[in-house]
């Protein structure tokens, strides 16, 4: 044989309904005999068998002389939910596997103890590490400057995440090797853990304290302390001292600001280096201002109904992340192509709207912009009414929970701030018979909307604002979560309706602009802007 041994690993839950299901396993009575290898390729003797469980309500593992047993019945179907968490993490579950520790307390301060040497040797010190902080920082620089300095530096390296991965035979056609943090710095590019790796041995040779962290991606699993398992470990980032204080920092995210972390890399655990060797920790969680879209749009309505004009969007945090990297893995032709199709479901029938350009694309600590352009034909008439919807940019958008019930935690990915300036100039023989009532909602502490519409002379003018401060929730929260994302839905929905009228002489240019900046200020003065 192969003189390997493997414990199963049941996963209760299926699509199905399941009626009833029985499970056995013998284990190997010579488990003893056996090795394990750990995440860092050493080998411990195997000393006793351990699981850990998520069951149905009364179901038991048996164990006898002749292994272990489990029944269950009616076990509900496992159901895909929206924004829900990582579902392996939450389901019924048995997970059998063998082990050379006695408790998970022994378990992460060896493995921890293990991996911290692993990354000591890659982020060692050398002359090419040296060479490199003293041609990026200065000596008179704070630990900040030279903190930001470094970060900026590796910003700019090749991140095989975000691009094509390379061969063997092609780091050998280079001669590049792979073995500590200085050979990523002499090939400018290396996994985005490698990146984070380098950072801290930059860190480090310019006299900052730095440490690496091991960390589950929130996308991916809940870690869980009890399961003695590396692989709940999914990435590496850093923690710098900084006049006393930790900063967390994402160097294998290509284009995060410095002093961020990814969404999915807040709120979630890990193994990090200390002063004093390893401990499991926490990230810190994110800020609602990280996460920013600001939508300014300036259309024309003609008499006859048909849009025009563009919407300037600006995003930071993990908005503007997830358009840089798609434009790194899909290139720039199918990233508009799919930011393209995202605009467009969000429209009125009737309605095309283009992706136009984007600014910043390949910039780092800045914001991203992209030029939309609008065009089309807006609302409907039915004789001399016609009815345009209340808020342009989410007229196609359906609420983002529907259902009644909740199984299953809710993640709402990266908290927000997203805020719309949208202004219309109306034909002048338009008559306003319906404007959208005014909408403020609170679902505290968690979030925030505001809406106020106004129509002023030929223009119709527009202030949204919506805030999510907070993005997990447990099933009990779900109907507060539901009623408050229904409700937004709800205010933005609402239509406006006009008479119109004959088609009088046109309205000067100067005029109509003069109208729309007054209806601006009076619609932003109104939400408490400054």
């Amino acid at each position: 044989g192969n003189n390997v041994i493997m414990a199963p690993q049941w996963y209760i839950q299926q699509p199905l309904f399941v009626h009833e299901a029985k499970y056995h396993f013998t284990p190997s009575k010579e488990y003893r005999n056996y090795e394990s290898k750990d995440a860092q390729g050493h080998e411990k003797a195997v000393n006793q068998l351990v699981y850990v469980q998520v069951l149905p309500k009364g179901a038991k593992v048996q164990s006898g002389f002749d292994g272990f047993n489990l029944t269950v019945k009616n076990v509900p179907a496992l159901v895909k939910e929206k924004d829900e968490v990582p579902i392996n993490s939450v389901s019924e579950r048995l997970l059998f596997y063998y082990s050379p520790f006695r408790d998970p307390k022994e378990y992460w301060s060896d493995e921890g103890e293990a991996w911290s040497k692993a990354v000591n040797r890659f982020a060692s010190d050398s002359p090419v590490i040296q060479s490199a902080v003293k041609k990026i920082v200065s000596p008179g620089d704070t630990p900040l400057q030279k903190a930001e300095k470094l970060y900026a530096a590796v910003m700019k390296l090749g991140n095989t995440r975000y691009g094509r991965a390379y061969s063997k035979a092609e780091d050998r056609a280079k001669g590049i090797r792979v073995k500590t943090a200085a050979d990523i710095w002499k090939a400018q590019r290396g996994t985005d853990d490698q990146i984070a790796v380098l950072y801290v041995a930059l860190a480090r040779a310019a006299g900052l304290k730095a440490y690496v962290m091991r960390i589950s991606d929130r996308r991916n699993e809940i870690f869980e302390k009890n399961y003695m398992s590396w692989d709940q470990l999914d990435d590496d980032i850093a923690i710098v001292m900084i006049n006393g204080k930790a900063v967390y920092l994402d160097p294998g995210q290509r284009f995060e600001d410095f002093g961020k972390l990814a969404w999915f890399h807040c709120l979630t655990y890990g193994v990090r280096q200390t002063a004093k060797g390893t401990e499991i920790a926490m990230t810190p969680g994110q800020s609602y201002r990280w996460n920013m879209i600001h939508r300014y749009a300036t259309l024309q309505l003609s008499p006859q109904g048909k849009i025009s004009g563009n919407v300037r969007v600006v995003y930071t945090g993990a908005f503007s992340l997830k358009l840089r990297h798609e434009v790194l893995e899909d290139g720039i032709a199918k990233a508009k192509r799919k930011e393209q199709q995202r605009w467009q479901s969000r429209m009125p029938p009737g309605v095309q709207i283009k992706v136009n350009h984007f600014v910043g694309l390949k910039s780092t600590n800045t914001v991203l912009m992209e030029m939309l352009d609008v065009s089309g034909t807006l609302g409907t008439r039915a004789g001399k009414v016609r009815i345009i919807p209340g808020n342009i940019l989410e007229a196609g958008v359906k609420p983002l929970f529907s259902s009644s019930t909740r199984k299953i935690p809710v993640d709402l990915g990266p908290t927000y701030l997203a805020e719309d300036q949208v202004s219309i100039t109306l034909p002048p023989n338009y008559k306003l018979q319906g404007v959208p009532t005014n909408g403020a909602f609170k679902f505290m502490p968690n979030a925030v909307y505001q809406s106020v519409y106004k129509v002023k002379g030929n223009t119709y003018h527009y202030v949204r604002l919506e805030v999510v401060a907070r993005a997990e929730y447990a099933v009990k929260s779900y109907p507060g979560l539901k009623n408050f994302f229904q409700t937004v839905s709800h205010l933005d929905q609402q239509p406006l309706v006009f008479k119109v009228g004959p088609a009088p002489a046109k309205a000067s240019a100067k005029a109509a602009g003069a109208a729309a900046s007054t209806a601006v200020a009076e619609v932003k003065t109104a939400v408490g802007e400054r």
